[in-house]
């Protein structure tokens, strides 16, 4: 394991999460927190697989990896949920012949709902990492 890999993914996560909240409270931007509440859960979830050996995941998708070591299946369905904002919450997309931009895409709900996934993932693997280290 490489320990400075795995604390500054940790330290990124943490920093992403809170800017979430603070986005999803300031009642702006909620595109932007679902953004930093996707890149959250995703390098903590980087984190725990650096924990295992696993360096240099160049992709977003992690629950496919994460599943082969964890088996709560609530926590990879709601890694999924956040995969899926990878794009969406980036760039523009059509939607019956209009285009969406993401500011018009997310509204408090959403944003909450996804901070509130990324929390989840994000405590749950926090425990799973102290019983590595």
């Amino acid at each position: 394991m490489d320990r400075e890999i795995v604390e500054a993914f940790c330290k990124s996560a943490e920093s992403d999460l809170k800017l979430a909240e603070e986005l999803l409270e300031a009642g702006e931007y909620y595109y932007a927190s679902v953004i930093f509440s996707q890149q959250a859960a995703e390098k903590i979830c980087k984190a725990y697989l650096a924990c295992k050996g696993m360096k240099n995941i160049r992709k977003h998708d992690v629950s496919g990896i994460l599943a082969r070591f964890i088996d709560e299946k609530e926590i990879i369905k709601a890694l999924q949920f956040l995969e899926a904002h990878v794009t969406k919450a980036r760039y523009p997309f059509r939607l019956e012949h209009r285009l969406i931009s993401p500011p018009e895409a997310y509204s408090r709900k959403e944003a909450k709902l996804a901070f509130e996934r990324a929390k989840a993932v994000y405590n749950y693997i926090v425990e799973e990492i102290e019983k590595e280290t």
